[in-house]
């Protein structure tokens, strides 16, 4: 788990989902707990949402009225207490980075692994800089100059997890072939991207396969997701998002569908060395 407080958002998400299941037994309702608890409504519809945190106090408060064992309720404590980190990009992007997003940020920071489709751009995580500022400038047609840099700088910052010593995800991008053949910022910039991506996908930790337009229809036909693993206990989360909104998904169905898109994906793509091929002739063409 990351320690820049990457791994604040991961522990949120469990702390949310945990402290849920141990009331739902219960038969109350989140109005009815709060309500019991001194809280407002809301507190812990936005608890159990992950949109707030909850404190150590607050937890343990959960915990006598749930009567969760003591050994349970010592790690929900221990995670609480964890979860109150601050992140590097609330600290050094609260300007640029919306909540919806941030939580993704988070959530990447602490992953394993990172499976992803992506019909329409390369992934963040793997972009160049002049690649980025392309996308950014195009996707954010009111933004001004310092806005389109400051939102470059985080997503360049994004990447240090993939130059970590230790404790860095593995990613598995599978791109639809639109996505490589695009010239996003011109030529020279998209011959740069091209060769940056190379290199990730020639190392140890980045799988890259192309889905080619003979693929015809396939699995993810709605739309980009990532999945992402964490280690234990936390579970897998499915994510997907649009321009101004995301949807984090962790019951285990909902997972278990994305990873079932994603297993097909990985059967309709080219292989890792003809998808490095395909890569190498779009370049060559240019």
């Amino acid at each position: 788990m990351a320690d820049d407080g990457s791994g604040a958002t991961v522990r949120r998400m469990w702390l949310a989902s945990e402290l849920k299941a141990w009331r739902i037994p219960t038969g109350d309702t989140a109005e009815r707990v709060a309500a019991e608890l001194g809280w407002s409504h809301s507190k812990l519809s936005r608890i159990e949402g992950a949109r707030a945190g909850v404190s150590a106090t607050d937890a343990a408060a959960l915990c006598r009225h749930y009567n969760v064992p003591a050994d349970r309720a010592a790690a929900i404590d221990r995670v609480a207490r964890e979860a109150r980190q601050r992140t590097w990009y609330q600290r050094d992007y609260a300007d640029v980075v919306l909540d919806w997003f941030g939580q993704y940020v988070g959530l990447e920071g602490s992953a394993v692994e990172l499976q992803t489709f992506e019909g329409l751009v390369i992934p963040g995580l793997l972009q160049t800089k002049a690649y980025a500022e392309a996308v950014t400038r195009a996707s954010l047609v009111d933004a001004t100059a310092d806005e389109v840099s400051r939102k470059v700088s985080f997503r360049m910052d994004r990447q240090a997890i993939l130059e970590r010593d230790d404790g860095k995800p593995h990613v598995w991008a599978i791109l639809a072939e639109g996505v490589i053949r695009q010239e996003v910022g011109g030529r020279k910039v998209m011959k740069e991207q091209l060769d940056h991506l190379e290199r990730l996908a020639t190392g140890p930790d980045v799988t890259l396969q192309i889905l080619p337009y003979a693929a015809g229809a396939h699995a993810a036909m709605t739309g980009p997701f990532v999945l992402m693993t964490f280690p234990e206990p936390f579970p897998p989360v499915a994510y997907t998002d649009h321009l101004t909104s995301s949807a984090y998904l962790q019951e285990p169905p909902d997972v278990a569908r994305y990873k079932l898109m994603f297993q097909h994906l990985i059967a309709r793509a080219l292989d890792t060395d003809r998808s490095l091929n395909l890569l190498r002739e779009v370049r060559a063409s240019m």
